[in-house]
């Protein structure tokens, strides 16, 4: 049930699974994001609730390989857009209002500049090239 491409009148609750160590599927919650950490014990992988701190929701053997956590992630984002009601606000419309009414944060200020007249100044990675240049012809 809960599959993200069913139509949203055939499906209850969309739930994301995740195989443990111990061959058990653990079923995360709503909202959760995975971060993977390495047990200080233990040759295997932590998969926490949002940060290197947060709860331990998962243990995996050997090392979490990143891509494998980012689509789980993934998986939990499409359960939370199946799980919105159609009325809602998506969150990105949402963000996209904010960035529409926050002129303030948009404007800038740019210096009236003409052709040559900023003068670079030659910075560190230059200089050393330089020295190594010069040094290069010395026997």
């Amino acid at each position: 049930m809960g599959h993200p491409w069913h139509d949203s009148e055939g499906t209850a609750e969309t739930v994301v699974f995740v195989l443990d160590a111990d061959e058990n599927w653990v079923a995360l919650g709503p909202n959760v994001r995975l971060v993977s950490t390495r047990d200080p014990l233990l040759d295997r992988s932590l998969l926490r609730d949002r940060d290197s701190e947060g709860a331990v929701l998962v243990r995996w053997n050997g090392v979490a390989d990143s891509k494998i956590v980012a689509i789980i992630n993934m998986a939990q984002a499409l359960a939370n857009a199946q799980d919105r009601g159609e009325g809602d606000v998506d969150s990105f419309d949402a963000a996209r209002e904010r960035e529409d009414t926050a002129e303030s944060l948009l404007e800038r200020e740019w210096m009236d500049t003409e052709e040559g007249a900023v003068d670079y100044e030659p910075g560190a990675i230059l200089r050393a090239f330089k020295r190594s240049m010069e040094g290069a012809d010395d026997p």
